[in-house]
């Protein structure tokens, strides 16, 4: 997974995580109608029209996010496909063997910082 995959997915994972703020919100605006002797309707009113409209934007930047991240998984997953069927072409660091095939797809571990690498077989049988 590139640098920039791994920030699309840790964007949506943060934009999913600031929606779930809305029952913080929700929470801390029933305390304020019961807690406060002098909150009126019209300021609970306004709070709720401010949350509806601060978690519009916060939905749309979250559905935005998903839609990105999608894009990118269904383009890779179309090229592997293409790549494993022998269509042609290749993916930096995925190794042909004797052919625009690929090897085993399935042998690729993930370093340290996430990228893959293919595992190499031990050529001398131990």
């Amino acid at each position: 997974m590139s640098n920039e995959e791994s920030m699309k997915q840790f964007d949506l994972e943060q934009s999913i995580m600031e929606c779930w703020n809305i029952t913080t919100d929700i929470a801390d605006l029933h305390e304020a109608v019961l807690e406060f002797p002098d909150w009126t309707q019209d300021k609970t009113s306004n709070v709720l029209v401010g949350l509806e409209q601060l978690y519009e934007i916060k939905f749309d930047k979250c559905f935005r996010n998903f839609e990105a991240f999608l894009k990118d998984y269904y383009e890779l997953r179309n090229r592997l496909e293409e790549i494993e069927s022998g269509k042609g072409g290749y993916i930096r660091g995925y190794k042909a063997s004797g052919s625009n095939r690929p090897r085993n797809l399935s042998r690729f571990e993930d370093d340290e910082f996430g990228v893959p690498h293919e595992v190499e077989d031990d050529e001398s049988g131990a």
